[in-house]
């Protein structure tokens, strides 16, 4: 029973930390910053930062298209 009761706690406190997390990604999508460390356009093009964005998880089309985390 303590294995559960620890587990479920630790699941609550991973999804509350998500949350918080998607909320600031959303806040920063709608000021319009650049997700996390990505570098600047500088060197690589548009093409170049569309290609580091959607590796790190957010599709360049649907951001510039309005893409929200649901939270």
């Amino acid at each position: 029973m303590a294995v559960n009761l620890s587990m479920s706690g630790v699941s609550i406190l991973s999804g509350t930390i998500l949350r918080f997390y998607l909320v600031s990604l959303n806040r920063k999508l709608d000021m319009g910053e650049v997700i996390e460390d990505l570098d600047g356009v500088g060197e690589m093009g548009i093409e170049g930062r569309k290609r580091e964005v959607e590796e790190r998880g957010l599709p360049g089309i649907a951001v510039e298209r309005g893409f929200r985390f649901l939270v």
